[in-house]
């Protein structure tokens, strides 16, 4: 089943909202996967040195791309 791209967005927002309503530590923590991709999108280059400093940075990188891929 694929959706178009309008659908998938509004979907997500709409469960966003619900997530967020319900289960605020969850809220959280998509905020901060949200923050992560929009600093990734502005400064892809600074934002991948920032994660490869971290413990763990290279699976952090690799989750953040599999959602971003999911979501678009």
């Amino acid at each position: 089943m694929s959706y178009e791209p309008r659908t998938k967005r509004g979907i997500l927002i709409g469960v966003s909202i619900l997530v967020g309503m319900f289960f605020p530590l969850l809220s959280i923590v998509l905020l901060v996967i949200a923050g992560a991709l929009i600093a990734w999108g502005r400064e892809p280059q600074r934002t991948e040195e920032f994660l490869n400093g971290l413990p763990l940075g290279q699976e952090i990188k690799s989750a953040l791309a599999k959602f971003d891929a999911f979501i678009s």
